[in-house]
């Protein structure tokens, strides 16, 4: 049994938190409701000089009126409810 990998959307809120978002029809929501933690690579489109991110951490549910901004984004973006 392998973990899951997905290319997700992201946006960091000014105080340097990392949020993601998915569907809770997913595959994915259900992976992360049964195991929280997480590792993520972020890197740039820009080809030099390259740069990229990793990290790793804990999965947190939020609702919209707690983080508009994120929100908002995945809204839009991803028609998040």
């Amino acid at each position: 049994n392998y973990p899951n990998l997905s290319v997700m959307h992201y946006v960091v809120d000014s105080s340097m938190r990392l949020y993601v978002g998915t569907r809770t029809s997913f595959a994915k929501y259900a992976a992360l409701k049964n195991d929280p933690r997480v590792t993520f690579v972020i890197s740039d489109d820009t080809p030099q000089p390259l740069f990229v991110l990793s990290g790793h951490g804990i999965v947190k549910q939020i609702d919209a009126e707690t983080v508009p901004l994120a929100y908002s984004f995945f809204k839009s973006e991803n028609n998040a409810t």
